[in-house]
């Protein structure tokens, strides 16, 4: 389980380059990061924080441990945490742009459906459509960790929610 992708390993690229001159630096087209506003104490801490997250994430979150799980993942928590409405069954709307096969991401369905994270819900109107419910279990899992999340960072910087 500890062989999968670190989170921080998808930054490292943007933090590797940054040097101690002012000037800003491309990190991908048309995306510039000031070199003024991130010091390597900064760096250091949230390089830190991300390699302490993902520690976590292997030992507590099985979701996250390969990438189809995480994309889906994250895309049923964002559009679930706030209404906590059905989602549809559609793969289209969950895939997002992901590049991933549609049989990986069926397959981590199914995987999380067997799990106890998602269920297969009929619609009310049309029996024939099915829909995808996040269980207790799934929103347990994501308040977990968004409460790892905040109790790592909250160490090292000052978190202020925005309103």
């Amino acid at each position: 389980m500890r062989n999968c992708l670190p989170l921080f390993a998808l930054l490292i690229p943007v933090f590797m380059f940054v040097s101690v001159n002012t000037s800003p630096l491309q990190v991908k087209q048309g995306d510039f990061v000031n070199t003024k506003e991130m010091n390597t104490g900064k760096l250091t801490a949230i390089v830190a924080n991300l390699a302490q997250l993902h520690e976590w994430e292997l030992d507590h979150a099985p979701l996250l441990s390969s990438l189809t799980g995480r994309h889906l993942y994250f895309r049923i928590a964002q559009r679930a945490v706030g209404d906590r409405a059905l989602l549809s069954r559609a793969l289209k709307d969950l895939m997002g742009g992901s590049g991933y096969t549609e049989k990986a991401l069926r397959t981590r369905m199914r995987e999380m459906e067997r799990d106890g994270y998602i269920a297969s819900v009929t619609g009310e109107e049309d029996a024939r459509s099915k829909y995808l419910m996040p269980t207790e279990k799934f929103y347990e899992a994501i308040y977990l960790h968004a409460d790892q999340v905040r109790r790592i960072f909250e160490k090292d910087f000052l978190m202020i929610e925005k309103r």
